[in-house]
């Protein structure tokens, strides 16, 4: 299914796919990530970025829909997070050895996509040793497929630079970064949005209603998985 986007003043209006986390769909433009588009979770390691995007899964797959995850890493297992939820086969995970993640990860993130509406919400989770150019016609063909199928795409990224790893080619970038007062929570703030609200930010639990533990997740990390 094509899903269109109409760019008035400056802003591009999409659909948006609701998380499930109900604060960061608060905080988000449209009420949720954008579809048929290209955004970014980044932070700095074990900031809790791959937690938030296993709860935007565990989200999706509770409403019974299908979500998939790219692991271009190898350190961090999503299913493992999310074994307390029920649909828990709705959700499927492409994981790539070392020696081919540079050449298959976008390549195997384009083939999920092709099977157009099947897959509401794709995580590829880049390792930071792969860099991608804006320019690359691998990410440009994945933003093309993700419009043609409708799809939400996250990717998952170690905040290296302020203008982020992907460039132009991202609709919604979110900077994440634990929350100085308490350890069941994260700090998250939109600091790219053709949708508008650049510079909101909120604290978002992932706690609830889920499962997803981010302090668990948070020790696991601390070995240097993330």
């Amino acid at each position: 299914m094509f899903r269109s986007s109409l760019a008035i003043a400056g802003c591009i209006r999409r659909e948006h796919l609701p998380s499930g986390v109900g604060v960061l769909d608060r905080l988000l433009p449209g009420g949720g990530i954008p579809i048929g588009a290209l955004s970014e979770l980044t932070g700095r390691r074990s900031c809790g970025k791959r937690a938030l995007a296993t709860a935007c899964c565990a989200g999706v797959i509770a409403r019974g829909r299908r979500a998939a995850w790219v692991d271009g890493c190898g350190s961090y297992y999503p299913l493992s997070a999310l074994e307390r939820l029920p649909l828990l086969e709705q959700l499927i995970v492409v994981r790539l050895p070392r020696e081919q993640r540079r050449r298959w990860l976008l390549k195997a993130a384009d083939i999920l996509l092709q099977s157009a509406g099947a897959i509401a919400l794709l995580v590829i989770d880049l390792p930071s040793h792969v860099a991608l150019q804006p320019s690359a016609p691998q990410l440009t063909r994945l933003q093309r497929a993700a419009e043609r199928s409708g799809t939400a795409v996250i990717f998952v990224t170690e905040q290296r630079r302020e203008r982020g790893a992907l460039g132009s080619l991202i609709d919604l970038r979110l900077a994440v970064r634990p929350h100085a007062g308490t350890r069941r929570a994260l700090e998250v703030a939109i600091v790219k949005s053709k949708q508008g609200q650049m510079g909101a930010s909120a604290e978002v639990s992932i706690d609830e209603p889920h499962g997803v533990r981010l302090d668990s997740t948070a020790r696991a990390d601390s070995a240097g998985r993330d």
